[in-house]
């Protein structure tokens, strides 16, 4: 990898880090997709919960009765993408997602939410559930073991990027393989 390629890559890393540092900060939010069962294009927007560049991996939380759950059990694949218009940085990255339920990693970031955090899965109805009304989930909430219970973690274990960068002085776009070794290529933007 040549240094211009290792510092466009460190710049994509450095905006996840300050993503995580800073609520407001545009690459806090990304786009998750993936397929449905019938092979359908799926894509919703996440929040990065954690960003281990070294490992390769981001975590997001999501209730574990939503449709999404199912889809990545039977198709792990994925793509996240990320854009900050002020830094003119998109990151893409492709890999796989491991779902996380009921056990140490999902119990763990639970515990670790604050209480109004944890009040999303404290609803009687899950995510993307059909129902009648708008705001009809608002009912007693759930108990912190049954809210527990409805978190699952997404670990998604990323095995390369595409990082565009806009600039007045010329684009350049990137893309990186990790697997089996590191691999860096410019694209055309």
């Amino acid at each position: 990898m040549t240094e211009t390629q290792s510092a466009l890559l460190q710049k994509a890393w450095d905006a996840f880090a300050s993503a995580l540092r800073t609520r407001h900060d545009p690459f806090r939010q990304a786009v998750l997709a993936n397929t449905s069962t019938d092979g359908q294009p799926l894509a919703r927007v996440v929040v990065v919960r954690a960003f281990d560049p070294q490992a390769r991996l981001v975590l997001i939380h999501a209730d574990h009765r939503s449709p999404k759950i199912g889809q990545f059990m039977d198709d792990p694949r994925a793509a996240l993408c990320t854009y900050d218009a002020e830094r003119q940085l998109q990151v893409r990255l492709h890999g796989k997602i491991t779902v996380h339920h009921n056990d140490a990693l999902a119990l763990s970031r639970f515990a670790a939410l604050a209480t109004m955090s944890k009040l999303a899965y404290a609803e009687t109805i899950g995510a993307s559930i059909e129902c009648a009304a708008p705001h009809q989930n608002t009912s007693t909430p759930l108990t912190d073991a049954d809210a527990a219970n409805n978190m699952a973690v997404l670990a998604f274990h990323f095995d390369s990027a595409e990082i565009l960068e806009l600039h007045h002085a010329g684009h350049q776009r990137l893309r990186v393989a990790f697997n089996p070794e590191l691999r860096a290529s410019w694209l055309t933007p």
